[in-house]
């Protein structure tokens, strides 16, 4: 079972990313994750961090994360022509959100879509 600090962290990171594919947030890797704030700390790196626990990488390694093209500390109209993944930005909110308790993920669409 996933405690109350676990998922208001998740949930946070699910913000982000949809902030993020908005257009109205920044990737600054774990500098605005608020899993990364939460678990990201030595000398137990990213241990119990749910990402962590599907995974069994760090740094959120195996993810969507990677294919996302993102530079940290930019936008998506900063990125516009530097490659950027719009679908794997898709994929990490519908993974983050694949990772939180079946009884909350009711509360998010998931029929996302990117509005680019």
């Amino acid at each position: 079972m996933m405690d109350s600090k676990t998922l208001i962290a998740l949930m946070g990171s699910i913000q982000k990313w949809e902030c993020i594919a908005q257009g109205i947030g920044a990737e600054n890797g774990s500098q605005n994750c608020s899993l990364c704030h939460l678990y990201g700390r030595k000398p137990s790196y990213c241990e119990s961090c749910p990402i962590y626990e599907h995974t069994g990488q760090t740094g959120c390694a195996n993810t969507p994360y990677e294919d996302t093209n993102l530079v940290t500390g930019g936008t998506l109209p900063e990125h516009a022509n530097k490659n950027v993944n719009y679908g794997a930005i898709e994929s990490e909110i519908e993974f983050l959100i694949f990772l939180l308790p079946d009884h909350m993920k009711c509360i998010y669409d998931l029929d996302l879509a990117v509005p680019f």
